[in-house]
């Protein structure tokens, strides 16, 4: 029998977190993980409803390309 007891859940990064962490991909995202790091008022813990609304406050482009993103982030 097999023990499932150390096998741990997946956990899902929040689109914000993960964002933080795209810096130096020498692709446009680097100048969006760029600014989202530098921005204090960036939702850190966002979904990517929150981090549009905030891109989408802050008159950023490439939004569209979020959704491209987003799937490429989850596999």
């Amino acid at each position: 029998m097999t023990d499932y007891e150390d096998e741990q859940p997946a956990q899902t990064v929040l689109f914000g977190r993960w964002m933080l962490t795209q810096r130096d991909r020498n692709n446009w995202v680097d100048g969006i993980a760029d600014a989202a790091c530098a921005d204090p008022t960036f939702p850190k813990n966002g979904e990517l409803k929150a981090i549009r609304a905030h891109l989408h406050s802050q008159q950023a482009d490439g939004m569209p390309s979020l959704r491209s993103t987003t799937r490429r982030a989850n596999g």
